[in-house]
């Protein structure tokens, strides 16, 4: 992708948007303004053959892009990676994901942490950080009166932020 979304109306400097990017600070003390570029996203996973009770599939994801600082005119990077194992015995399913980000701001005053921005708010973000997930659902089969599709769920997340000092 050449670009992000962009930014919509709202009330922040840059962060009106209906995902999670890179965003504008609205206090430039205590925040940055990257923007990010050159995407290249990319995904692969395998299926095994399937029976009529198991399925499952593993796979990985990447994530480079090119990042600008608007304070400084520096240029850095964005890499992150992740792999995954999808499972589904019956109506049970389980999803385990563990990652890794690593982000490049070329920011001196904040050199651990970027900002990103999602509907309407800006908040910090460590640059360097492994990421693990599991989550456990269960599929009802039939419907609960008018309701449909309920499937309920566990999951745990855990961002390991590399440098020290965030909460």
């Amino acid at each position: 992708y050449p670009q992000d979304g962009g930014n919509y109306v709202g009330q922040s400097n840059d962060a009106s948007r209906f995902s999670a990017n890179l965003a504008q600070a609205d206090e430039q003390n205590s925040g940055t303004n990257i923007e990010e570029k050159n995407m290249l996203i990319g995904r692969v996973s395998h299926q095994f053959k399937p029976s009529t009770q198991l399925n499952h599939t593993v796979g990985a994801s990447y994530w480079h892009s090119t990042l600008e600082n608007q304070q400084n005119g520096q240029s850095g990077d964005r890499n992150a990676w992740n792999v995954f194992s999808s499972s589904n015995w019956k109506q049970w399913n389980t999803t385990l994901v563990a990652g890794q980000h690593r982000l490049d701001n070329q920011d001196m005053q904040l050199p651990d942490m970027s900002t990103f921005g999602a509907f309407d708010y800006s908040y910090n973000l460590a640059n360097h950080y492994d990421f693990y997930s599991a989550e456990l659902s269960y599929s009802f089969a039939k419907p609960y009166g008018k309701f449909s599709n309920i499937k309920p769920y566990l999951n745990y997340s855990v961002m390991d932020k590399q440098a020290k000092g965030f909460a």
